[in-house]
């Protein structure tokens, strides 16, 4: 049965309607306690991701001693899953801004993950 005039822009509508709610839910329930450590939702990926980021963090950063630097590289490298691009921009960006802010990590993931 085809759907004419009304009951096609009907249907539509109420299609954009539960997707744009399907959305904003997923963005609320992520930016519950935004400022939490990462121990949320999958701890062992989470503590990965932080752990890769703040390697990409010393590397960049003048203020490590080699050592450092070497330690973290190695406990970033225990396990790789996928690309670290994500963590890569995370930690980039933590080291622009001079510091660790759960809230910006959790909104990068967010914005690429929606």
């Amino acid at each position: 049965m085809q759907r004419t005039g009304i009951n096609k822009i009907s249907f539509k509508v109420v299609q954009q309607f539960l997707l744009a709610l399907t959305l904003l839910l997923g963005l609320g329930i992520r930016l519950y306690d935004l400022k939490d450590p990462p121990l949320d939702f999958h701890a062992v990926r989470q503590l990965r991701s932080a752990l890769i980021a703040r390697e990409v963090y010393y590397q960049i950063s003048p203020g490590f001693t080699q050592e450092q630097k070497d330690k973290m590289a190695s406990l970033a490298a225990l396990e790789e899953y996928e690309p670290a691009i994500l963590e890569q921009i995370v930690g980039f960006t933590d080291y622009l801004l001079g510091s660790k802010s759960f809230g910006l990590d959790v909104s990068i993931h967010l914005f690429f993950g929606l």
